[in-house]
């Protein structure tokens, strides 16, 4: 068994067994041009990248940094590539448990299916407008910026000219928000 591994090994082309970013190889020229634009070499291992925020990080695990959005890799994002299973979601990832952890000191933590944004911003999946900014949260809870709850308990916060805004809609089914960050 060994040597047959071996043998497949030694056939497959090199870049096959360095570099794979969404469970695929990545080609020669994505890793040129994801190199070119991040000014950083690509190092051997498997890895996941999600291209709408910029989040990237360990095959099986959660997040581990940030890169610029949008960077040439073709191969699309597995739901689950960091290893999550508690029905959480961003940008069709089902997020890691110590993700989930880190999400809920910033507030309540909703199972659901989100999109998240380079700029921090969340929205519901199918949704145009975010309903909270990660990074606003983050100064909130930080002492940076301001916040209040209305006797409704709508979460409205705020940082120099930045609003985030949630709330209930009024029929108690779901959430909404908006944000101008």
């Amino acid at each position: 068994m060994r040597w047959i591994v071996i043998a497949l090994l030694a056939a497959a082309p090199a870049w096959a067994q360095n570099v794979i970013v969404n469970g695929q190889p990545l080609p020669p020229a994505e890793q040129r041009a994801v190199e070119q634009r991040t000014r950083v070499p690509m190092v051997p291992g498997r890895w996941w990248y999600d291209a709408r925020s910029g989040l990237w990080g360990v095959e099986g695990a959660g997040a581990a940094g940030f890169a610029p959005p949008g960077l040439p890799v073709s191969a699309p994002l597995p739901a689950g590539a960091s290893g999550g299973q508690r029905n959480v979601f961003f940008n069709g990832r089902s997020l890691s448990d110590p993700e989930i952890a880190w999400l809920m000191t910033l507030g309540t933590v909703w199972p659901g299916r989100y999109w998240l944004d380079a700029m921090g911003n969340v929205g519901l999946e199918g949704q145009k407008f975010p309903f909270a900014n990660l990074a606003v949260l983050v100064q909130i809870k930080a002492g940076k910026a301001s916040s209040s709850t209305t006797p409704g308990g709508a979460w409205i916060g705020s940082q120099g000219g930045c609003v985030a805004i949630s709330a209930k809609s009024s029929s108690g089914i779901g959430s909404f928000g908006a944000s101008n960050c």
